[in-house]
């Protein structure tokens, strides 16, 4: 996360949260983006909502960071479903994608907040038989990029 969209989540909070002890200053603000820098952007992002949209009183740093992490976890598991589908998958017949752009909107819909639209697109996939070897390696590449992601 950049100090740049922190300072939007911190506007987005002081509007909800008017009480002018939380975020007094520009420089708390900056002092709490040192303890969220290494969070990634959408998981603060739906922290801060989340927060908001369950609680009447603002968040700590900790609260923000143990929503983040909550989500993080759950896409992970999400990521570990669909690896787990596409694995099983190229073991019985290699992957089949009828046109090349469903590969780029599968791996697009799986990285982004649309998780339903890329198990729904990986199920389609997986009912299909491969023609060309062009995409096995997108597919291994695939599997690689979600595996290292398990380990951040």
């Amino acid at each position: 996360m950049t100090l740049e969209e922190w300072m939007k989540m911190v506007r987005h909070l002081k509007t909800v949260y008017t009480n002018d002890k939380f975020i007094p200053t520009k420089d708390i603000a900056e002092m709490w983006f040192e303890y969220l820098k290494d969070m990634d952007f959408t998981y603060i992002k739906k922290a801060v909502k989340n927060w908001v949209e369950i609680s009447e009183y603002y968040p700590t740093i900790a609260d923000i960071r143990t929503k983040a992490l909550d989500y993080k976890s759950a896409d992970m598991a999400k990521l570990q479903e669909l690896k787990n589908i596409f694995q099983a998958c190229h073991s019985w017949y290699p992957v089949n994608l009828t046109d090349v752009d469903d590969w780029q909107t599968f791996k697009q819909a799986i990285t982004s907040e649309r998780f339903e639209e890329a198990k729904t697109k990986a199920l389609k996939i997986k009912s299909k038989i491969m023609n060309s070897s062009e995409l096995i390696k997108p597919f291994k590449e695939y599997v690689n990029e979600i595996s290292r992601a398990e380990c951040d």
